[in-house]
């Protein structure tokens, strides 16, 4: 991806700090922050956080349908898998 190619699909956002987001990343500048926009629901009002990708531990490619589900508590994703067991490389 260069840097004029735009980026707008729904993720869900894992930060270094064990927390997750979801929402809209529309905005993605490699060498700053990452714009969410975290839509509405019952549970939630319409947000947009700015993160630096310092804090980025990684980013899920998701549906609209999982975002809505993940703010409305009925569904939290699986935490991702580790890529290799500990002590065994």
């Amino acid at each position: 991806m260069t840097e004029s190619e735009s980026f707008d699909e729904f993720c869900i956002i894992s930060l270094l700090d064990h927390k997750r987001t979801a929402g809209r990343v529309s905005e993605l500048d490699r060498k700053a922050f990452i714009r969410v926009d975290v839509p509405a629901t019952k549970n939630t009002s319409e947000t947009t956080y700015l993160i630096p990708i310092q804090a980025i531990q990684y980013i899920e490619l998701s549906s609209e349908a999982d975002v809505l589900e993940y703010y409305s508590g009925s569904k939290k994703p699986t935490p991702r898998p580790k890529p290799y067991p500990p002590g065994k490389y």
